[in-house]
């Protein structure tokens, strides 16, 4: 061989070799799978993306069948595809196209992807190369987008606040995570009490996993995570079980294990690091905090995403829940004009009748003949009485309207409570001898002086003793009786009346609420307006009953505290 013809020879072949360098340079850290196979779907090149994707190293799969990539389900249909891919005229091709393809991770976890094909023969060897990308973190950001697009139509769909917590729940599993739960913020009870559950785990149903959290309220003086949650207006994320978050101090968290991983699951001794992780987001809208939203995953942390479409959902969450109560006030609302508007017609109807047949009666008369004042003063008495019922009815739903919008006004002044009570029974003594009961007023020797609004803690006695004239037979008893505590004063009317049923005693504070309808004595007004007058001096009232015993009706007054 000629010297230039070697010369040239060997400079081509280390060209070559520096072109093959920079391929394998470029190819060989790309991000995106690059993998190489021959006729016979044997691997013969294999890059760092492709170690990374599906979990193995090169050395381990070189030789081996392209099958180990690929899903069991899917392998029979992709030989198929190669050998006509193979046999055609084209020379590369999308795969997926017309249907979604699936990698298989050297973990046995089947993933989305995207994958382009091309063919090559040198030599007459034919070698497929595929470069395959993983869309998993792609086509969850395109679910949760599409779960968000969603939510608003999902949360809007009903009104009713329980149904519609549900439903939340229900539609965060499995996108956003295996298991969901809501809790919201009873700031009476000063707790955190769950109130919609749902679990992907087929071993735990969202009712029985309801009902388990239910047993395990959250209180807020607690060192537990949702607290931090709800005091700071931020999401918290943490692995259940682990003593940092504090969840395991109320025992939810061997109830979240199970129902993500199912019944099956270990019992967790104690506080440890276990492969469930947890997120919190608080219901925040208009800087108003009602709850949190608790996701529970175990396919590894929440990440920057899945936390932003959560806080998402959770603030929509919220919104809707601000519409669902003003769609209960309004109902409320509706509900309050409607029983107005009945009491009206029916507890006015009897003294405007009155006054317009005694009316018409008068007028009658002195059409016919002169009338002296002398013989009508009986129908004018029945004239003032049913003016007198007319404008009382008047002034309770004007004092229930005030209770219910903004709270009854009361002039706070010096009183002696002794001396008010003692007044007070004077005043309804004829009205209890009228059914002949017994009135009496028991006393310790000395009250503390109150700060009240004399009328209204008269208008109170008032209301308390006409209500147990109406159900006292005759022949029987009421008793004002008072005792003073450390800050306050509990004042008691007790009767040997009726008494109250048991499942009526939760109703009886309500407005327009009747014992027994069909035996209407009243508007059902008088003890709404009496608790109302209480509770805007700072009291509050109870009562104690038995049936066919009698009721104690007690109410408390802050006693008056002097300066200096």
């Amino acid at each position: 061989m000629h010297p230039r013809t070697t010369v040239k020879t060997d400079d081509l072949e280390k060209a070559l070799r520096r072109a093959e360098a920079r391929l394998e340079g470029i190819v060989g850290i790309a991000a995106d799978a690059v993998i190489s196979v021959d006729a016979d779907q044997r691997i013969v090149y294999f890059n760092q993306g492709a170690e990374r994707i599906f979990g193995w190293n090169s050395e381990e799969v070189l030789g081996e069948s392209l099958d180990i990539l690929i899903p069991p389900g899917a392998r029979e249909a992709h030989r198929e595809h190669m050998a006509r891919f193979g046999a055609g005229q084209e020379l590369a091709r999308r795969m997926g196209h017309q249907r979604p393809i699936s990698g298989l991770r050297r973990t046995g976890h089947e993933f989305p992807a995207e994958a382009s094909i091309s063919k090559h023969t040198v030599d007459g060897e034919t070698l497929y190369h595929v470069v395959l990308r993983d869309v998993t973190d792609q086509r969850r950001v395109e679910s949760q987008q599409r779960f968000l697009a969603d939510a608003g139509e999902l949360l809007t769909s009903t009104l009713d606040i329980p149904e519609m917590l549900a439903r939340a729940t229900a539609a965060a599993v499995p996108l956003l995570a295996d298991a969901c739960v809501i809790w919201l913020l009873e700031p009476d009870a000063g707790e955190l009490r769950v109130t919609a559950a749902h679990a992907v785990s087929s071993t735990a149903d969202s009712n029985s996993l309801l009902d388990r959290l239910r047993g395990a309220p959250i209180p807020m003086k607690s060192s537990h995570a949702a607290v931090r949650v709800i005091e700071s207006g931020t999401s918290v994320r943490f692995m259940v079980g682990d003593s940092a978050s504090a969840v395991h101090e109320v025992g939810i968290a061997p109830i979240m294990q199970r129902a993500v991983r199912g019944t099956d699951a270990p019992h967790i001794p104690g506080p440890a690091a276990f492969d469930v992780h947890g997120l919190l987001v608080p219901i925040s809208a208009a800087s108003e905090t009602h709850g949190v939203l608790a996701l529970y995953s175990g396919a590894g942390l929440f990440d920057a995403s899945s936390i932003r479409i959560a806080e998402d959902f959770a603030r929509r969450l919220a919104l809707a829940m601000d519409n669902g109560r003003l769609y209960e006030s309004a109902q409320r609302a509706i509900r309050a004009r409607d029983e107005t508007i009945a009491v009206v017609s029916h507890d006015l109807r009897n003294p405007v009748n009155a006054i317009r047949m005694l009316a018409g009666v008068l007028l009658q008369r002195s059409e016919n003949n002169p009338v002296t004042l002398d013989v009508v003063r009986e129908e004018l008495a029945t004239i003032v009485q049913g003016a007198r019922q007319a404008d009382s009815l008047i002034q309770d739903l004007l004092d229930v309207a005030r209770i219910e919008a903004e709270g009854l006004s009361v002039a706070r002044e010096p009183v002696d409570l002794a001396v008010l009570l003692r007044e007070s029974a004077e005043l309804l003594r004829p009205i209890a001898a009228d059914g002949e009961i017994r009135l009496q007023i028991e006393l310790p020797d000395e009250l503390p002086m109150i700060a009240a609004d004399a009328e209204r803690v008269q208008q109170v006695i008032s209301n308390l003793v006409g209500n147990a004239v109406k159900f006292t037979a005759r022949g029987g008893l009421i008793c004002i009786g008072a005792e003073r505590d450390a800050h306050e004063v509990r004042v008691r009317v007790e009767d040997t009346g009726e008494g109250i049923e048991p499942d009526q005693l939760d109703h009886i504070f309500d407005r327009y609420w009747q014992g027994n309808p069909r035996t209407r004595r009243g508007a059902g007004l008088g003890l709404t307006i009496a608790c109302g007058i209480v509770e805007a001096h700072g009291g509050r009232m109870w009562v104690q009953s038995t049936p066919r015993v009698g009721s104690v009706f007690w109410f408390t007054l802050p006693i008056m505290r002097y300066e200096g």
